[in-house]
C-alpha cells in the first residue's frame, strides 16, 4: 500500500528516529495512525484534542461510532509492545477527557463511543506493524 510504503521510506531514509525529538516522532506516529484509519474507512475528525484534563491523540468516526484513539509507537521492544503501553491510569485519563468532550461537543452525543488504540511497532527491518483495536478498553 502506497501510503504505508511512504511512511516506511521516511522511517528508513529520513533522519534516524533516535535523532528526532520526541515531539517529531509523536507527530510522525499520529500521521501514520491517521492515514491508516482513513485508508480503512474511518473519518479522522480531530487530532491532539486537549483540555485541562489531558489529551486524546485522535478522534475518528465510522458510521454511528465515535472512536477516541490513543496512539502508541514503539521503535524497539525494550519496554514491551506499543499495545502494552496503555496503562490503566492512562485509560482512566482518556475516559475523563472523552467524557469532557462528549459534554462540550453536542454533535458527538448521538454517536456510540469507543476507546481505541493504534499500536505502531517499528520492526528491525524498518517495516511498521500497525494494529488497530477499536474497542481496546471500556
Amino acid at each position: 500500500d502506497d501510503s504505508l510504503g511512504e511512511h516506511q521510506s521516511r522511517l528508513e531514509c529520513g533522519a534516524r528516529m533516535n535523532e528526532l525529538s520526541k515531539r517529531q516522532v509523536g507527530e510522525w506516529g499520529e500521521t501514520v495512525a491517521a492515514d491508516y484509519l482513513v485508508q480503512n474507512g474511518y473519518d479522522v475528525i480531530a487530532r491532539n484534542l486537549s483540555c485541562f484534563l489531558g489529551e486524546i491523540d485522535l478522534v475518528a468516526t465510522r458510521g454511528e461510532h465515535l472512536f477516541f484513539v490513543e496512539i502508541k509507537l514503539r521503535l524497539n521492544d525494550e519496554f514491551g509492545s506499543a499495545l502494552e503501553a496503555v496503562s490503566p491510569a492512562k485509560q482512566g485519563k482518556i475516559r475523563r477527557v472523552a467524557e469532557y468532550f462528549l459534554v462540550q461537543k453536542s454533535e458527538w452525543r448521538d454517536l456510540i463511543p469507543f476507546f481505541s488504540v493504534v499500536a505502531i511497532d517499528a520492526l528491525e527491518d524498518g517495516v511498521l506493524n500497525i494494529e488497530f483495536l477499536p474497542d481496546a478498553f471500556t
